[in-house]
């Protein structure tokens, strides 16, 4: 489940967020109506004039009651190579309000984002308790035309609203 959102700007992209001394990394649990087992965090690093904006997502990973199939997904997803992961997280899109420039340039067809951006990835725990984490970091610049879909997106950000899944 979502337990938090940061959304900042800085000077040069910022990479393994959940590492940072003032990430919401280690109050997660306490967030929490169940408990958790792990962590999985997703930060877009989006261009901007002056360096670039973030949009980190803290997803708790809560403890299994049975051996479901997803979290033996995720640990196959977090225990691969690079290039296993690349070829599998996906984002699908879906602008909810917008102009209709913006939703047809963005569609909402699943995506998988490593075929065409640089992903980094980050194992790691925070906080007293060590809360594990996964983090996966997207450089939304590092493709050309998901540059121009972004620059788009950010003329009318204003007045958007749009859903993210990812998968």
């Amino acid at each position: 489940s979502l337990l938090a959102v940061e959304l900042f700007s800085s000077t040069s992209p910022c990479y393994h967020v959940a590492a940072r001394a003032d990430a919401p990394t280690p109050l997660l649990r306490a967030r929490s109506a169940r408990p958790l087992s792990s962590a999985f965090v997703v930060n877009l690093i989006i261009p901007a004039a002056d360096g670039a904006y973030q949009v980190s997502f803290y997803f708790g990973v809560h403890e299994p009651e049975c051996a479901a199939p997803a979290d033996k997904l995720l640990a196959r997803f977090a225990d691969g190579t690079d290039a296993f992961r690349n070829a599998r997280f996906k984002i699908i899109p879906c602008v909810q309000e917008g102009s209709w420039l913006v939703k047809t340039a963005v569609g909402s067809r699943p995506a998988i984002l490593g075929k065409t951006l640089r992903q980094r990835f980050y194992r790691g725990s925070a906080g007293a308790a060590e809360l594990p984490y996964f983090e996966v970091d997207v450089d939304c610049n590092s493709s050309p035309a998901a540059g121009r879909i972004v620059s788009l997106v950010k003329s009318y950000a204003r007045s958007l609203v749009v859903d993210l899944a990812f998968v």
